[in-house]
């Protein structure tokens, strides 16, 4: 089964975390605003990371959900950044 890790924000103090714990885990990066989390995983795409992107909205129960189930539907969740 794969690690995987979640980035909640697309910030550069999270990519850079992501960076150094993640090598070898499937990454999904969850921002607010789509575009923010498809930058950062553009970025870790072109570093050799298997990243996705998605949105997470932290006020709605539902949205967090949703971002627990994708996390946990493709493999072991081992960090949540």
């Amino acid at each position: 089964m794969k690690n995987v890790s979640v980035l909640i924000g697309a910030g550069s103090i999270g990519e850079a975390i992501i960076r150094r714990i993640t090598t070898g885990h499937t990454v999904i990066v969850a921002d607010l605003n789509r575009d923010n989390a498809q930058r950062v995983v553009e970025t870790l795409l072109n570093a050799g990371f298997d990243a996705q992107a998605t949105t997470v909205d932290l006020a709605q129960r539902a949205s967090i959900q949703e971002l627990a189930d994708l996390a946990s539907s493709l493999g072991a969740v081992t960090n949540v950044i």
